[in-house]
């Protein structure tokens, strides 16, 4: 079908406007087709849905979601030479991963990003505001706004959109697995299953593209036995024989240094960035930059000034104790933060960690979240993180399943307030899982929250 002459496609009707197609697809809870009135008095010029209905202007098709697509790349003119697509999946890292892939590209050239930070063209946001992966409605909107300015897109690929097949139609040049972690449990219900719908990211990639895999992950390693030729596979490890070798690492509290070698050549990488884990997600991005075809060390002169905003971001003061804020929010990435946090503690040093669970997710973590937030804690303040349709008292209850020193503070200002007039500059306070966001959800609502910028404003209050 042709839908060139049409303005929009959504698969919301709320978002119909004057001349715009509108699908109508059979969710879990919602039945597309009981809006097709309101679509048209709001401006539908064709409705498309898989019911035989009767109406003008309605049309039936087998496969809604080949049409949804097909109907999506037209109307954004959608140009497969234009740009060069960078996709990263995994369970933790892939924020950071495709941060960093973007800002790297956007050195050497032009690049967007779109994922869990929003879509940004260039160094500037848009007013984008969906999901992580969006589907293909939002998501070739979105393409189409960078592909007047950039040559370069990358973006996250959640599981949810692997199974959702969100991103079907697109090829990638190259695409990233980082890791696999307890996470999304409640949705796929098996680690083989999180899995299975992380591999298909392999489907959306030309068919002599690259993939990236961090083998040093397990289930990395597996997936790396799955990559056959023409395709092309770029290891990363911190063992020899990876086409990436990550090794002589040093952390700091200022940032890491560490060398890797590729074909027989060692380089060094300097960064501002800190803790072990951003060591894999920057070699990962250099290695996604360099699949395709970059000069390794026109890219590491980019490297020293990279920055991520909330993953393990300092924040230091003279007046009260230095302060990470991170997004960690499972409990491998929890696990990862407490491991770099504690090789600062010195003997007249507390470690203060802040943290919550999201409501309306998997909760099965959430006992193995608290155990990794106390793992080098002095005091654990359990509190709010998204809390939705769920009670924080209850969410913070299973989060202290495995933890004797605790408190609870609904109130994440609150608990940040505590935390701060309670420690010294000798020590750390260490917030999780809001870094880097700025709304907090509730049940049917949400409010306007940036960590950063409280915890700034809270210090400013205390000198």
């Amino acid at each position: 079908m042709d839908y060139h002459k049409y303005t929009l496609v959504t698969k919301n009707s709320k978002e119909v406007i004057k001349n715009s197609v509108y699908f109508c697809f059979i969710g879990e809870q919602v039945d597309g087709h009981i809006f097709i009135e309101e679509a048209f008095e709001s401006g539908a010029s064709l409705v498309v849905g898989t019911k035989k209905l009767y109406m003008k202007n309605y049309v039936q098709v087998d496969h809604i979601l080949d049409e949804f697509v097909c109907a999506a790349k037209q109307i954004n003119k959608y140009n497969t030479t234009n740009m060069t697509y960078y996709g990263i999946t995994g369970t933790d890292g892939k924020t950071s991963t495709a941060l960093l892939t973007h800002q790297i590209l956007n050195k050497l050239s032009t690049s967007a990003y779109l994922g869990t930070s929003g879509l940004m063209i260039g160094n500037q946001p848009s007013s984008y505001n969906g999901m992580t992966t969006p589907f293909a409605d939002m998501l070739y909107r979105g393409i189409a706004l960078a592909n007047e300015h950039v040559d370069n897109f990358v973006m996250e690929v959640s599981s949810h959109a692997l199974v959702q097949k969100r991103i079907k139609g697109l090829e990638y040049q190259a695409v990233a697995f980082t890791n696999l972690t307890n996470e999304h449990l409640d949705f796929h219900k098996t680690m083989e299953q999180y899995y299975l719908a992380k591999a298909e990211i392999i489907n959306y990639v030309k068919p002599t593209g690259t993939v990236v895999i961090n083998i040093d992950d397990s289930y990395g390693k597996k997936l790396a036995k799955e990559i056959e030729e023409p395709m092309k596979l770029i290891t990363i490890s911190t063992k020899p024989g990876a086409t990436f070798y990550m090794h002589d690492l040093i952390m700091s509290i200022d940032g890491i240094t560490f060398k890797i070698t590729v074909a027989n050549k060692t380089y060094i990488i300097k960064s501002n960035l800190l803790a072990k884990f951003n060591m894999y997600n920057l070699t990962m991005s250099i290695a996604l930059v360099y699949s395709q075809g970059v000069s390794l060390i026109e890219i590491i002169k980019t490297v020293k000034s990279l920055v991520v905003p909330g993953r393990a971001e300092l924040i230091q003061s003279d007046v009260v104790a230095n302060c990470i804020v991170d997004f960690a929010h499972t409990p491998t990435a929890i696990e990862k933060i407490m491991n770099f946090v504690k090789l600062y503690k010195k003997d007249e040093t507390k470690i203060y960690v802040i943290g919550g669970s999201a409501g309306g997710r998997d909760s099965s973590k959430r006992p193995l979240m608290g155990e990794a937030m106390a793992k080098y804690a002095d005091y654990v303040i359990l509190t709010e993180d998204d809390p939705r349709n769920e009670k924080v008292e209850d969410i913070c209850k299973q989060l202290a399943t495995n933890i004797k020193n605790y408190k609870i503070i609904v109130n994440r200002v609150e608990a940040i307030k505590f935390a701060l007039t309670n420690t010294t500059n000798n020590d750390i306070i260490v917030l999780l899982g809001k870094a880097g966001q700025t709304k907090m959800y509730y049940d049917g609502f949400t409010k306007e929250y940036n960590e950063q910028e409280i915890l700034k404003k809270l210090i400013e209050e205390l000198k």
